[in-house]
């Protein structure tokens, strides 16, 4: 898994920022002001796309997941 998420992007009037993970469409809803800061975002810009690596994707609330899991894992504890 490469180090870089594709992310949209729309910031609304109401100073949400509405994003949209590209490579699984997996959406979440930040703070406008808070998001700006972190990618270092004009002010102005309402709309756009660009590529964030794991370190802000964390920070943004998302856990971005290294691989998957099988389901033969001895790791794995399912309880009931």
């Amino acid at each position: 898994m490469s180090s870089q998420t594709a992310i949209r992007y729309v910031i609304t009037p109401d100073h949400l920022a509405h994003i949209t993970l590209l490579s699984t469409g997996r959406s979440l809803v930040v703070q406008a002001p808070y998001f700006r800061k972190l990618l270092d975002i004009n002010p102005r810009t309402t709309l756009g796309s660009t590529s964030i690596d794991h370190a802000q994707l964390r920070m943004l609330g998302v856990i971005p997941s290294r691989e998957e899991v099988s389901t033969n894992d001895s790791r794995v504890t399912i309880s009931a």
